[in-house]
């Protein structure tokens, strides 16, 4: 895995035999992770998997949607962020 953020990029390296699961992903991310992507190290190729890793962000954590501002950059701009707001808002109501 590739996380990139503001400042620098950090590669996780990730084994045929162990790969990262989506909650270690999670955990390797910080506020400042902008993209993440999993690398094939055999053609050198990345996925860009930032949306699958924000939902299960979002799983982790279940922010309030009022506090969208302490959410790390790939998780407030992505389409699973839109979603889960969608979500609250529907069973919970908007709140003001």
């Amino acid at each position: 895995m590739l996380f990139v953020d503001q400042y620098d990029c950090q590669f996780v390296h990730e084994a045929d035999l162990h790969p990262m699961s989506l909650s270690e992903a999670v955990n390797s991310c910080q506020d400042t992770t902008l993209q993440i992507i999993r690398m094939d190290q055999s053609i050198w190729v990345g996925e860009d998997v930032s949306e699958d890793i924000a939902h299960a962000w979002l799983d982790k954590y279940a922010p309030e949607p009022f506090k969208a501002h302490t959410l790390p950059y790939f998780v407030s701009e992505s389409e699973a962020w839109q979603q889960y707001l969608s979500d609250f808002h529907s069973t919970f109501g908007r709140i003001t």
